[in-house]
C-alpha cells in the first residue's frame, strides 16, 4: 500500500512540475521507481519501467501510472500523439495518443490519463480493440481537468464526450 501511495505521489508531482514548468526529469531514488519524464507539449513522454512500477507524464497532461507488480521486467513505455484520427461519430474532445508498446499487457491494471477541455462535465476514453476492429469505451474518473481510466493493455486512446 505504501508503494502504491508513493507511485500516486510521483504521478501528482509530475502534474505539479508540468503545471509550474519546473524540471524536465524527476527521479525518486528512495523507492526504486523508474522516475517521471516530462517532455514538451506535442512530443509525448517515455520511460523504462519495471516491476517497481512508475509514472510518466507529458507536458500536455497525457500520462501513465504503472503500479508495482504490473510489469514483470523492464519495459520501454511511451505515449505519443497518434496518426489515427478519432472517429467524429464518437465526439472526440482530445487528440488520439499511442500508448506503446501497442498491445502491451499488464498483470495489474494501469492508469491512463488524458487532458479534458475546460468545463467538460463528463467523458469516456476510447481505446482501440486489440484486433483492430474498432474502439472500446471505458468509463473513468474526471479529476482536475483530466480523465483517468484503468486498463490492462495498451493501444491508441482518446477522450470523448459522455452521452
Amino acid at each position: 500500500m505504501r508503494t502504491l501511495v508513493r507511485v500516486w505521489c510521483v504521478f501528482a508531482m509530475a502534474s505539479l512540475l508540468t503545471a509550474t514548468g519546473c524540471g524536465r526529469k524527476a527521479q525518486d531514488e528512495t523507492n526504486g521507481l523508474a522516475g517521471v519524464t516530462v517532455i514538451p507539449p506535442g512530443l509525448g513522454a517515455s520511460a523504462t519501467l519495471g516491476a517497481d512500477g512508475g509514472a510518466i507524464m507529458s507536458a500536455a497532461g497525457v500520462g501513465i501510472l504503472v503500479p508495482p507488480g504490473a510489469l514483470s521486467s523492464e519495459t520501454f513505455i511511451e505515449v505519443t500523439p497518434s496518426a489515427l484520427v478519432p472517429p467524429p461519430a464518437l465526439d472526440p474532445i482530445s487528440l488520439a495518443y499511442d500508448y506503446t508498446p501497442i498491445d502491451q499487457t499488464f498483470a495489474l491494471p494501469v492508469t491512463l490519463e488524458l487532458p479534458l477541455p475546460p468545463g467538460t462535465a463528463g467523458a469516456f476514453v476510447y481505446l482501440t480493440r486489440s484486433d483492430g476492429s474498432g474502439w472500446d469505451a471505458i468509463a473513468g474518473a474526471s479529476w482536475n481537468g483530466t480523465i483517468r481510466v484503468a486498463v490492462t493493455r495498451f493501444g491508441t486512446a482518446f477522450a470523448a464526450k459522455a452521452h
